[in-house]
């Protein structure tokens, strides 16, 4: 049996570096699951949304369709704003930054060409004066789902 001491060994060192892994993974997976669980959006209970003139009710169904109820417009726009925040700020800043040509800031430079092409249209000027032309209360209302967001 002493020929067996060198596999003996080696299994051991296997077994441990193996069992050190999987600790190592499940730590991992767990911190993982602990951050992305962070970023859902809370849908129970009650929140403050500064700048609401009056109550705001926003109700999620089964399937998370939102349902708001709320004394005013503008208090209607500033909820559905801060609804789309949570459910969908990664997405609204991503379009933001491909519209303006500024993806690469988050991506790198695989998107460096898209970011040029794009610049050429200057869609934040037109952005700019679309938003300056409306008015006044189209303004409100969009300034208040701004203020939501």
């Amino acid at each position: 049996m002493p020929d067996d001491a060198p596999f003996s060994t080696t299994k051991k060192i296997i077994g441990f570096l193996a069992g050190t892994g999987l600790v190592l993974g499940l730590a991992a997976g767990g911190y993982a699951y602990w951050r992305l669980r962070d970023s859902l959006p809370v849908v129970d209970g009650q929140a403050r949304l500064p700048g609401l003139a009056a109550e705001a009710r926003v109700e999620r169904d089964a399937l998370g369709v939102v349902r708001i109820s709320a004394g005013s417009e503008a208090d209607a726009y500033r909820a559905l704003g801060y609804c789309h925040a949570q459910d969908r700020f990664f997405q609204m800043d991503g379009m933001r930054r491909r519209a303006a040509g500024e993806l690469s800031e988050l991506v790198g430079e695989k998107t460096l060409a898209l970011d040029k092409a794009v610049r050429t249209h200057d869609f934040r000027r037109l952005a700019t004066e679309t938003y300056a032309s409306l008015p006044e209360g189209q303004r409100a209302l969009a300034e208040a789902y701004a203020q939501g967001v």
